[in-house]
Order: C-alpha cells, then structure tokens, then sequence
C-alpha cells in the first residue's frame, strides 16, 4: 500500500530539477577524496576509541552486513579486515543474517562475535535487525553510517563519515568507496590495539595517501573514461569481473551502471566466470575486468586471454598504472589506475573509475544519472512499495 507519507517523501526528491551535466551524482563522485579526508580528520579519534573498547571483547568472529552496495563494500572489507586484523570474518547480506544466520546461531556463544553494519540512510531495516539482534544477544556492534541521530545509534558504536548521504536522490554512488576507507582505518586501529606490531605502519601510510591517488583518478582519468564510455552508449550486455575483494568492486560498478545509465549488467567473481557465465558470451558482450596487481591478476588475464582467443568480445581492464602484463595486450580498453595501494585497498581507488564510467554512460544516453529509473512512468511505484517508511 502506498501511504500518504511515501507519496511526501517521493515528492520532496529534488533530482528531476536537474537536466544536465552535472548531475548530483557527479558532484558525489567528484566529492569521494574530500570524504575520505573527512573521515581521516574527523573520526579518527572515534575509531581509535572504539577499536580500544573492542579490543577488551574476546572477539572469534566478525560478520560484516549491509544491503545494496553497502552489501558489496561487506564483500571487500572481510578481505580488508582479515588481512590487516587477521580474525576470521564473513559477509552476509543484511536480510539473510538477520532472518536467517544470527537466529540459527543464537543457541551458540555469539556474544564473542562482532557484527559490523553498513548503512549510509542508519536505518535501513534489515541491517538495524541484523544490529538489533546481535546486541540483545550480547555481540559487539559497530555502524557505519552517514548521518546521526538514526536509529543504528540505538544498537551499535557509530562511526560518521560526514557528509556522505545525500537524501535527495535515491543513487549511493559514494557509498562504496567511503564506506571501505573507513573500515580500513577502523581495521588498521583494531590491529594497533589488538596485536601492537610494526605491520600496520604500512597500511597507515597508504590510507594516508589514498586521498590523493583518488583525485589524480579524477583529475587525469575522466576525460578518457568519458570517452570510453560514450562508445557502448547503446550496448547492454555487461560483464564485470574481480577477484577477492575486488569481487565487491565488479558487483558495485555493475551496480552504477545499472542505475545511473539502465545497461542489463553481470557481476561475477573470476574463477565463476570460468565455470559457466563465459557461455553466455557473444562478439558484441563488454568485459569490464578490475586487475590490480594480486593474487587474482594472473587467472583474470587467463579470462582476458580466453576471450580474446574465442570470441574477441571487448574487453576493459583496470589496471595499475604503468603495467605491461599480458592483460594489456588483450585488452581493447586499458585504463591506468594511478595507485600503489596493497591489493587489499584496491577496490577503494578501483570502484572510482567505474563510477565515472556508469555515469558518463548515462549522460551520453540522454538519461539523468540520479534518478534510479524513477523518471520513468510507473517505475516510481516501485520504490515507494518495495520501501515504505521504516525499511531504508
């Protein structure tokens, strides 16, 4: 049913006010290293306190959970967390860990358990359950979240990255990226507290540094990538590839472009790719491969090198900048990521590129990025019924 308070919330969007570049989508992918520097100036103390109060817990496990992209940055940050932290961690959408994993292990000692959720609105409804649920039963809570004084506060230690939310359109094209900086400093601190070894200085210093490598993305890539994009305007069969935490990177470009320019996108992890998804491929399919250097480059270049050898679908691959791999022979796009970043961190520079792409893809369609297809007669009913008032 579609309440009268739906319909208030549906009118006061203000996202069909604008009919060119740029969109508000854009001022949020242009505005990604300004976040990180916020959170590196702003929440460090607060991560560092929590990452203390944690360290007094005996913590086994760690589920990390969101919905959406908030989803797919969970992926990558059990990579990040178990590399840097190195306890155990799962990812699970929101919704399954709370109706169906936290409930089948309560009968268990999960009050040695940590639950980390993602939601940039702080009141998504399945991830407050998720958050709920592990608090009355005595596991240790964390948020993640873009505003305060939202119901996650309720039922977790919560870390703001500011500005973050925007709540007049419906498009979270910086969740990702912000999202995975903050839990790499919130990992980076719980290793300091936790373990006090010399490991994490690197780590540190990367993070550090992160800020700008996003903005020489910004400032040398776009040109290209709009050009890049402008290219498969009318093309709609997606192919987005990554390995280990870049697996979150390839399900949330998949994600933008789905959203910002309405393509029909897969998502595949790279060793899924070569058991079945591949032949489904034709001559006119676009490979989008995210291959840093890393324990997935070499079986991501056996993907590139597959293809090309078949059915010679486009490929694009991301690649670290100055990179002279096999990958780059195959490949008909390459797009040189300025980064030096342990493959770990990747996904936080790499998912940047990919938002450039989704949105200039849908800029050169003649669409409006922010609208998440709600522009579209009778698709605006969707929203409104698939999340009343309470659910995001």
């Amino acid at each position: 049913m579609v309440t009268k308070e739906i319909e208030d919330w549906y009118a006061s969007l203000n996202f069909l006010q604008r009919t060119q570049h740029p969109y508000i989508t854009y001022e949020l992918i242009m505005d990604i290293p300004c976040r990180f520097e916020d959170v590196l100036a702003k929440q460090e103390r607060r991560i560092k306190d929590i990452a203390e109060e944690f360290s007094k817990y005996n913590v086994r496990r760690i589920y990390v959970t969101g919905s959406g992209n908030s989803y797919y940055a969970a992926i990558s940050a059990k990579y990040i967390i178990e590399e840097i932290v190195g306890i155990p961690t799962n990812h699970e959408e929101a919704f399954e860990l709370a109706n169906y994993t936290i409930p089948n292990l309560i009968n268990y000692k999960i009050s040695d358990y940590a639950v980390i959720g993602i939601s940039l609105s702080g009141a998504t409804k399945a991830c407050i359950d998720s958050l709920k649920l592990a608090f009355e039963n005595k596991a240790y809570t964390i948020g993640i979240t873009g505003t305060t004084a939202c119901p996650m506060e309720k039922w977790s230690r919560t870390i703001v990255i500011p500005r973050a939310l925007r709540k007049d359109i419906p498009v979270r094209a910086n969740t990702f990226a912000t999202v995975l900086y903050t839990i790499s400093l919130l990992a980076t601190a719980l290793r300091e507290s936790l373990i006090k070894d010399s490991k994490v200085i690197k780590y540190k210093e990367q993070l550090r540094e992160i800020p700008n490598i996003a903005k020489k993305i910004l400032e040398s890539l776009e040109p290209e990538i709009a050009q890049i994009a402008k290219k498969f305007v009318t093309d709609e069969d997606f192919y987005y590839v990554g390995g280990g935490p870049n697996y979150g990177t390839a399900l949330d470009g998949a994600l933008m472009v789905n959203e910002m320019s309405r393509a029909r996108p897969w998502a595949w992890e790279v060793e899924e790719m070569c058991h079945g998804p591949w032949t489904t491929l034709r001559r006119r399919s676009i490979v989008v491969l995210v291959a840093p250097p890393g324990r997935s480059y070499h079986r991501i270049t056996m993907v590139a090198h597959a293809i090309k050898e078949s059915i010679n679908a486009t490929i694009i691959s991301l690649v670290r900048k100055g990179s002279e791999g096999e990958i780059v022979k195959y490949s008909d796009h390459v797009i040189e990521v300025p980064e030096n970043v342990d493959e770990v961190l990747t996904p936080i520079v790499y998912d940047i590129p990919l938002l450039l792409f989704a949105y200039y893809r849908g800029v050169f369609r003649g669409l409006n990025p922010d609208t998440h297809g709600m522009d579209v007669a009778g698709f605006e009913k969707m929203p409104r019924i698939l999340h009343p008032p309470g659910w995001h």
